[in-house]
């Protein structure tokens, strides 16, 4: 009788433990190689562009402050590469210490020096960031929050909100997903992503938004990001020509045109042969009138006339001043 006893009771210590270890599992947040990719967005702007401006965080290397350690967190702005307002990005502005993270584990805590891209949260000193112990009911008491508390509302699991992108990230069973209603809009905080809104983002103005676009793990190549090239070289690449006719033929991806879009020519020596700047000017009211997301090519054409043979240049000037330039060959 005494073994049955002893038998049934290591079974509910067996089964109890099982549970407490379920009900502890815990996605860290603060890993190496963790981007996270934010929009800010102008709702209300005209013309209305899926984002005013992108940038991400990453995570990359550790440091000790004060005997405790952290891990940086590095800032810098993109662009998209194919100017659609699509991936891939193209790095923008060099990166730049944002801040540090540090996590306990154990309490689901995550904590941050945040040195810069805060509108609420102290800088320079340590401050609560993510809290994710917290039941239906319990007040989050964070920096995030700009009337400085919101109670949570509801919790699931494996929940993705709505519009985030997480290719190296899975939403198991156990990744917790906690809901808050604020006065600027609602507040998702993602178990081992962060807040919906970004990652330092708060809310205080109607007359923008943050929205964490994009989650990844992984390598500049594995999460989008394209280096090693700048945004002229990319677009350079994306410029056609070709000589058929006695005239030398032109394909500019559409979103280059603009109605002060200028074409230069000029001779190996850098005589100015050709200005040019009459040209199909559907530019940007054609692509918001049409689609945004898609860019169709446009074919220009310049008549070379008696030009004799030899090394030319071609020379585009945007009108913000950005130029791009192609060099050609004429046969005769």
């Amino acid at each position: 009788m005494k073994n049955i006893i002893y038998v049934g009771l290591i079974l509910m210590v067996q089964i109890s433990t099982a549970f407490n270890c379920f009900g502890q599992s815990y996605e860290p947040m603060v890993v190496e190689g963790a981007r996270w990719r934010v929009f800010l967005i102008t709702p209300n702007a005209i013309p209305s562009y899926p984002y005013t401006s992108v940038y991400e965080y990453f995570i990359d290397a550790d440091t000790t402050i004060n005997a405790v350690e952290y891990k940086k967190v590095f800032y810098r702005e993109l662009e998209s590469a194919n100017q659609n307002y699509k991936a891939p990005f193209l790095p923008k502005s060099e990166s730049m210490i944002i801040g540090y993270l540090r996590e306990d584990t154990l309490q689901k805590k995550v904590y941050a020096i945040v040195l810069g891209n805060s509108f609420s949260c102290p800088l320079e000193q340590e401050t609560l960031l993510f809290d994710f112990s917290l039941t239906i009911g319990d007040t989050l008491r964070s920096c995030l929050i700009f009337s400085g508390e919101s109670s949570l509302l509801d919790t699931s699991y494996a929940y993705k909100p709505g519009g985030l992108t997480t290719p190296t990230f899975h939403f198991t069973d156990h990744v917790k997903v906690m809901s808050y209603n604020t006065t600027f809009g609602d507040l998702f905080l993602i178990e081992g992503i962060g807040s919906s809104w970004g990652l330092f983002e708060s809310l205080f103005s109607f007359d923008y938004q943050y929205k964490l676009d994009y989650y990844c793990r992984g390598t500049e190549g594995e999460c989008e990001i394209v280096t090693g090239i700048s945004s002229t070289d990319f677009i350079n690449k994306k410029i056609k020509l070709w000589v058929q006719d006695e005239k030398l033929y032109l394909k500019v991806p559409d979103f280059l045109m603009t109605s002060d879009i200028i074409i230069e020519l000029y001779d190996i020596n850098g005589q100015k042969i050709i200005s040019k700047n009459e040209i199909d000017n559907r530019g940007l009211d054609h692509i918001q009138e049409e689609n945004i997301n898609y860019f169709p090519d446009i074919t220009q054409e310049l008549d070379l006339g008696n030009l004799p043979s030899g090394v030319y240049i071609l020379r585009l000037i945007g009108e913000g001043g950005e130029e791009h330039t192609k060099k050609f060959i004429v046969q005769r």
